[in-house]
């Protein structure tokens, strides 16, 4: 009676179990149906909203795409298409290992932007013009700026940064230095963050124009056309600003200011020229007097007349007329 029993329980579950296998296959079968559609009318549940993307001295910020809304697939775009069969959307990438995902910027190389500037007093103004061209030739660099005046000439100029520490050393030489200062900026985060969003726009513009060639209908190719022209102009201004960083990070900027010394032109030193001393000091003073006059002149002209005015008003209101002092003795008696 028992083995009855336990026969009969079997029968059941295995019933049960092929009955489940029948439900589980028949909707995989209407999945794959479904994952078959035309480009027009499956582009248009495509979500491709690509973030702002904020440049910033300080900090950079952008929403990542939904992945899963950038499946390629050969006959058009579909989100819900089974992936790994042909003429669907292939299988996604293997998602990558956490410990990639989240290397830090010390695991890179290290990317700093470094300027020095040096104040110089030297005895010659051409000598140190030499010496600086030179200098920056030995070194592989370059005179970005220079500015002259009667008694100091400036330059800026691009040194490579693999030799910054030498030349900044061998500024000394070009006379006396009255001041040097050496600043370095790390811009490793921002610089690998931009690397890593502009291969992240690369990719979408990728799969973009792997849309438009599959688009079969006009306002799907309009639409896809427009967020291909804005990721485009993402990539080129991001590429621009990582060619800017380059260039900064390469060469390094070094400001050079030579003065010459007190009392000192290009043909040496120089006595204080004492009859020029002299003939400041006079016309100094008669600027001081002709000045002097000219305020008794304004004085003269518009002060005068401005009193007047007031001793007028005075005489009618409160002096020997007295109209304001009368009105007021009047009030008062008919209280």
């Amino acid at each position: 009676m028992k083995i009855n029993k336990l026969a009969g329980f079997a029968s059941l579950s295995i019933a049960a179990v092929l009955a489940a296998a029948s439900i589980s296959i028949t909707s995989c079968s209407a999945k794959k149906e479904a994952g078959y559609g035309s480009s027009s009318g499956n582009f248009a549940a495509m979500s491709m909203e690509d973030a702002d993307i904020a440049y910033d001295d300080a900090e950079f910020s952008m929403a990542m795409p939904d992945e899963k809304a950038f499946r390629s697939t050969g006959t058009g775009y579909n989100p819900e298409g089974p992936a790994g069969v042909e003429g669907q959307n292939p299988p996604a990438p293997a998602p990558e290992p956490a410990q990639e995902s989240q290397k830090s910027s010390s695991a890179y190389e290290r990317k700093l932007i470094r300027t020095g500037s040096v104040r110089l007093e030297v005895e010659s103004l051409a000598d140190v013009k030499d010496k600086v061209q030179a200098w920056v030739k030995s070194y592989g660099g370059y005179i970005a700026s220079s500015d002259e005046g009667s008694n100091n000439v400036n330059f800026t100029v691009k040194i490579p940064s693999a030799r910054f520490e030498d030349a900044m050393g061998e500024t000394s030489s070009f006379g006396k230095v009255t001041g040097k200062n050496i600043n370095s900026k790390d811009v490793t985060e921002r610089y690998y963050d931009l690397k890593s969003r502009l291969e992240t726009k690369r990719v979408m513009q990728e799969r973009l124009e792997t849309y438009l060639k599959s688009a079969k209908d006009v306002k799907d190719m309009l639409e896809i056309e427009s967020k291909l022209n804005d990721v485009t102009a993402d990539i080129e201004s991001m590429q621009g600003q990582i060619n800017r960083l380059n260039s900064q990070i390469d060469f390094s900027e070094i400001t050079i200011n030579a003065r010459l010394r007190p009392n000192y032109t290009e043909k040496g030193f120089t006595l204080p020229d004492v009859g020029r001393r002299f003939s400041d000091l006079a016309s100094d003073i008669v600027y001081f007097f002709v000045g002097f006059l000219f305020v008794l002149l304004y004085i003269a002209i518009f002060g005068i007349p401005i009193l007047l005015v007031i001793a007028l008003i005075f005489w009618l209101g409160w002096g020997k007329v007295g109209l304001v002092r009368k009105l007021f003795h009047k009030l008062k008696k008919q209280d």
